[in-house]
């Protein structure tokens, strides 16, 4: 009975999710950051000189503007997620590329595979 329980229990072990070493955790978290960061600061940027044209008189800014550009901006980082760490190298020892195409490309396919 005992013997039973061991086995079930390395079973789980073996099925649970594998951790990312801490070299591919620190490249992924540093990725998501700047692809994140990037879109959201744009669409922060936006806001403020839409309401400083409009403070200003210089420019109407009709109210769909800052709508839209919000919308799309942050839609930007929030699909940026996604990409950051699908871009970033999963292998400890490889760095990877500056936009990380390839990684991401690869790295697609090994998700799709092991859902298979």
């Amino acid at each position: 009975m005992k013997e039973n329980a061991a086995k079930k229990s390395s079973n789980n072990n073996n099925n649970e999710d594998e951790e990312a070493p801490q070299a591919v955790f620190e490249r992924m978290i540093a990725r998501i950051l700047a692809s994140v960061g990037v879109p959201m600061a744009t669409g922060l940027a936006l806001l403020h000189l839409f309401g400083l044209a409009k403070e200003r008189n210089l420019w109407d800014v009709p109210l769909w503007l800052p709508f839209l550009t919000t919308f799309i901006t942050f839609e930007a980082s929030t699909l940026r997620i996604a990409y950051g760490t699908l871009s970033a190298s999963w292998d400890p020892k490889k760095k990877g590329s500056l936009l990380g195409l390839e990684e991401a490309q690869c790295n697609w396919v090994k998700i799709w595979k092991s859902k298979i």
